[in-house]
């Protein structure tokens, strides 16, 4: 399951950062952008029907990659292959994602907002312990801030998520989820669980 994970999830890391790369080479100047999806359109019908068909050959290519972890040029190049354009075949990749923890997760964004509040007290906490020294404190206190940055991230994309999408998303999940469950099991079965599973504190800590 780890080298399935990990065969996937590199080339998706990679998407991302050459996502962000298209967006700023398009800008009229340099710059960074927080949004490499900015002024993307919204998805549509067919897309997510292509997507849905073209996703699991993804997963495959990535997977036949073994141990090796592919180049940016061999992802363009593949999903070039595929018809799609880079940054919008990432684009409609995240919004998949986030909109199929959207629909799962309905019911449970209360108690996920409550699980990163919990993490901010126990990181507190923990800095106020006098046994810990300044640098075991500026350690875990980054470990906590990554945990509870990336939680905050994906709850704001699925509270910001534009409910024509969300609603494209909802109407097809049981094609979605045996296409997702191709690349991404943990996600597609239980998206909760990026939440419990992964609420808890860096290392086990319990201060």
């Amino acid at each position: 399951m780890k080298k399935l994970m990990a065969a996937v999830c590199l080339p998706a890391l990679v998407l991302i950062f050459m996502a962000y790369a298209c967006s700023n080479e398009q800008a009229e100047k340099p710059q960074v952008s927080d949004n490499p999806f900015k002024g993307q359109n919204l998805l549509t019908q067919a897309e997510l029907d292509k997507f849905i068909i073209d996703y699991p050959a993804y997963v495959r290519w990535a997977i036949s990659k073994g141990e090796s972890e592919p180049s940016e040029q061999e992802i363009e190049s593949f999903i070039q292959s595929l018809n799609w354009q880079v940054i919008r075949f990432s684009y409609v990749m995240n919004q998949v994602m986030v909109g199929s923890m959207a629909v799962r997760m309905k019911d449970q964004i209360p108690q996920a907002k409550k699980q990163i509040a919990e993490l901010q007290a126990e990181r507190d906490r923990y800095l106020t312990q006098e046994t810990a020294s300044e640098e075991q404190k500026k350690d875990i206190a980054a470990q906590f801030n990554e945990l509870i940055e990336s939680k905050q991230d994906m709850l704001r994309q699925i509270e910001e998520l534009p409910a024509e999408e969300l609603a494209l998303i909802k109407g097809s999940m049981d094609r979605l989820a045996t296409a997702l469950a191709s690349g991404m099991p943990e996600i597609a079965d239980s998206p909760e669980s990026f939440f419990t599973e992964n609420g808890t504190a860096p290392g086990g800590l319990k201060p």
